[in-house]
């Protein structure tokens, strides 16, 4: 009985909808509830017991890690600084948690993660970085392709059109493309006075 007078009260001050309810902001309501608070890095760790306790919440052996240095520019806090390494860099006979991403449950992962997302062979120094090497890639590039055209256009011959052209003149020559001093040309007309038939007069 004495349970039930408890309960009564609560059950009367309810209102009697099974659509309207109100939100209740309690801690006993939001039990379990995540804020993104919660996964914020705490403040950079400066003694040497900071640190140990860093790594442990991290999961990571002390000698591993290592606090990003300019904190206060990305706002890092304790995060580890962690080099960005692809799926197709990490071994495949190892059993991950996640197979797709290649990764394990609390593992943490770069500070950037979301750069890399579809992207599985970051890490790798394939592409140029410096300035000398892209001014070299480039510049090869485009003279690869200057002295194709060259040498295509002026040592080898090029087909024929599909008709000789009639007016005002005909080449008689292996191609269009050649030089014109090596050209022949059949002229079709003449600025000299016809000649008068015979017997025209």
């Amino acid at each position: 009985m004495a349970a039930l007078g408890r309960v009564l009260p609560l059950l009367v001050r309810q209102p009697v909808s099974v659509v309207k309810r109100s939100i209740s902001t309690s801690p006993r309501s939001l039990g379990g509830v995540y804020f993104e608070k919660d996964f914020f890095p705490g403040p950079y760790p400066k003694t040497e017991e900071e640190r140990l306790k860093a790594a442990k919440k991290y999961g990571m052996q002390p000698e591993d890690y290592k606090p990003w240095e300019n904190h206060d520019k990305w706002g890092s806090g304790d995060y580890p600084e962690i080099q960005p390494i692809g799926e197709d860099l990490k071994s495949e006979y190892e059993v991950w948690d996640d197979k797709s991403t290649k990764t394990n449950f609390n593992e943490p992962l770069p500070m950037r993660e979301y750069h890399y997302t579809d992207r599985f062979d970051y890490g790798q120094d394939l592409y140029p970085s410096s300035d000398k090497e892209m001014r070299v890639v480039f510049f090869g590039m485009i003279g690869t392709f200057v002295l194709l055209h060259y040498f295509c256009n002026n040592f080898f011959a090029r087909h024929d059109e599909a008709l000789p052209k009639q007016f005002p003149f005909t080449y008689e020559g292996h191609g269009t493309y050649w030089h014109k001093s090596n050209i022949k040309r059949n002229i079709h007309y003449t600025f000299e006075p016809a000649e008068p038939a015979e017997g025209s007069e």
